[in-house]
């Protein structure tokens, strides 16, 4: 009996620390503009227990409620990306797609998975992490209209 306790220890054990995850709770969007253009949010530094980044590792949690809510129903895409240092382009590692029904919140799709290899040099186990937003199809043709910051509040991590 004492060793299948042990045994159930170190267990238990290692499947809490196999499963280690590193997350970044309650991020507001940035000002989201009704013309369709990309909004950028914060990027976060977070790191992985494998040997790389990779996306695979990374989740994107969504709210049901922001902020505030719209008032009225649209689309919209969230798109997590791994933040290069200039003049490399930022990757895309996951696609998400949005839907406010302007008065019961937001429901959100399964990521669609864009990049199956290594997100930062190999090795490299800090991950720079940021989701960018936008209205799909637009809603306007200028830049003037907008939803304020916290329209969508959402969770990063890294496994």
């Amino acid at each position: 009996m004492k060793k299948l306790i042990i045994s159930l220890i170190m267990f238990l054990s290692f499947v809490t620390f196999a499963n280690a995850k590193e997350c970044v709770n309650g991020l507001p969007s940035p000002p989201i503009y009704y013309n369709g253009n990309w909004a950028f949010g914060q990027t976060i530094k977070l790191k992985t227990t494998a040997s790389s980044c990779l996306a695979t590792n990374t989740s994107v949690y969504f709210e049901q409620f922001g902020d505030y809510l719209p008032g009225f129903g649209f689309y919209a895409e969230a798109m997590l990306m791994e933040d290069d240092e200039h003049p490399n382009e930022d990757d895309p590692v996951k696609l998400y797609y949005g839907h406010s029904s302007g008065t019961s919140g937001w429901s959100w799709s399964k990521p669609e998975i864009l990049d199956y290899g290594n997100l930062d040099s190999a090795g490299d186990q800090t991950c720079e992490l940021y989701v960018k937003f936008r209205v799909h199809p637009k809603l306007a043709s200028n830049n003037v209209e907008y939803f304020k910051q916290g329209l969508i509040r959402y969770t990063i991590c890294m496994d």
